[in-house]
């Protein structure tokens, strides 16, 4: 598939159904947000969904997804998200404090060899944050396109959104548009870098037929 097909092809809000309850089919939910705001976005995570999805490193994308009703194309979004650094919990010093109570007394009270921690104890210790910042919005406009925002307008309560580590295609596409941003040129109206350059070399009033054919002349004696 070329370029040019990912671009226009790619289905972002892509869902599935499973047992009568539907989720993003885009890449690997890895959390939900605690904290959201214009810039910056808090997500809780767990090991077992960080392990799904291969990991979530640093300065990786994420998407976190508005979860309205499938229906209701008006206020689909996403939030285009990069991973900055570990984030602190409302409950990482109560968590931390059990950690080392353990660690000192050696408590055994699982029923493996290999972690002596009990479920709850596991369940509670798998859970950390991310902090990420906010690199714009994904949307559908009047007219069902997707656009894409540089900052965000607007955002619901954080406990709206679903985090999910993009797939190849949505990832692929979401790297082509930070490159073609990148490109922009104010040299000709909505032009892009490579573009303006192609115009600039064809043009024979930017490079004057005499002077070419001078350059030329020079070129073919010194020969």
């Amino acid at each position: 598939m070329s370029i040019s097909d990912k671009i226009t092809k790619v289905d972002f809000f892509r869902r599935k159904t499973e047992d009568g309850k539907w989720n993003w089919d885009t890449g690997d939910f890895v959390g939900r947000p605690f904290k959201l705001s214009y810039t910056e976005a808090s997500i809780l995570t767990a090991d077992a969904w960080k392990e799904r999805s291969y990991g979530i490193p640093q300065g990786c994308f994420l998407l976190a997804y508005y979860d309205c009703d499938p229906d209701k194309q008006g206020l689909q979004e996403a939030i285009l998200l990069r991973v900055l650094e570990p984030a602190e919990l409302p409950t990482d010093r109560d968590v931390v404090s059990s950690m080392v109570e353990y660690y000192k007394d050696h408590i055994r009270t699982g029923a493996t060899q290999q972690s002596q921690l009990d479920q709850y104890s596991r369940y509670e210790f798998s859970f950390s944050g991310v902090k990420c910042s906010v690199l714009g919005c994904f949307y559908l406009d009047d007219k069902s396109k997707l656009r894409f925002g540089a900052d965000v307008e607007n955002f619901f309560s954080a406990h709206h959104y679903s985090v999910v580590k993009p797939g190849d295609d949505i990832l692929s596409f979401i790297v082509i548009l930070t490159h073609v941003e990148q490109l922009h040129c104010d040299m000709y109206e909505n032009a892009l870098l490579p573009v303006a350059l192609a115009n600039k070399l064809v043009s024979l009033s930017a490079h004057p037929s005499s002077q070419i054919l001078k350059a030329f002349a020079k070129a073919s004696v010194s020969a």
